[in-house]
């Protein structure tokens, strides 16, 4: 402390003697901080022990070191922290990029992750993990999947703990009767925000099992914790990505 003391008299004795002389009106001395006072060009030494302490020297200093190992995803994706992992999953339904609100596209490289377009259906689970392969990701796993839908509460329901609403989803009883553009149904969001996950289409997991139910399906179906078996492509399957966080 008194070696801070110490540098702090030296510092305002400096900036006194360079402005206003403060030793002649009754203000700090430069000599009692240690200052040569008789230097002729305004130069004054300072003491050996002025060195600047780095963690004080800005208010900056030290901060984002604790943000440093914090997972992150890219803006299409959410990032999903449990116990016991940590992913990203797509925020909607994957659609191509040249997909449209009208249109699916056609371009067959890459999944998207992107709002207001139709969804990319009548895939086969070998085309959908290629196109997630393709845009970096992966085909989510059952276990992500399910707690994407249902959050860290386990609802049966992603809008909902344990009851069915027949007009959140794009399930049968909506009576849209065909795949909607993705996040059309705002109420439609799991826990942590993500779109769709039950109905408007059903979705591959890893393990060749769909996931979440479709516009065909009732509430049986629309539920994050059902499943159905192998089944072959058709228009009311789609898909979506997950990666690592």
């Amino acid at each position: 402390m008194a070696g801070l003391r110490r540098n702090a008299d030296w510092w305002l004795a400096l900036a006194c003697a360079a402005l206003i002389g403060c030793g002649d009106d009754g203000g700090t001395d430069p000599t009692d901080a240690g200052v040569d006072a008789s230097a002729s060009d305004g130069f004054v030494e300072p003491p050996e022990d002025a060195s600047v302490d780095s963690s004080m020297a800005s208010p900056d200093a030290g901060m984002g070191e604790a943000d440093a190992g914090e997972p992150t995803c890219p803006e299409e994706m959410t990032l999903v922290v449990r116990t016991d992992r940590v992913f990203c999953v797509d925020s909607y339904e994957a659609s191509r990029s040249d997909a449209t609100t009208s249109s699916p596209g056609s371009a067959d490289s890459m999944a998207h992750s992107q709002a207001g377009v139709m969804p990319w259906a009548d895939i086969s689970l070998a085309d959908a993990a290629a196109a997630c392969e393709a845009a970096g990701k992966r085909l989510c796993t059952a276990a992500e999947w399910g707690t994407s839908c249902g959050g860290s509460a386990g609802f049966l329901y992603p809008y909902d703990e344990s009851t069915y609403s027949a007009t959140t989803c794009n399930g049968i009883d909506r009576g849209v009767g065909a795949a909607a553009p993705t996040g059309s149904h705002p109420s439609c969001t799991s826990p942590d925000g993500i779109f769709d996950l039950s109905g408007n289409l059903e979705e591959w997991v890893s393990d060749g099992q769909t996931r979440g139910g479709s516009y065909e399906d009732s509430s049986a179906s629309l539920t994050c914790t059902g499943e159905e078996g192998p089944t072959a492509p058709s228009a009311a399957i789609g898909f979506r990505c997950c990666s690592d966080a």
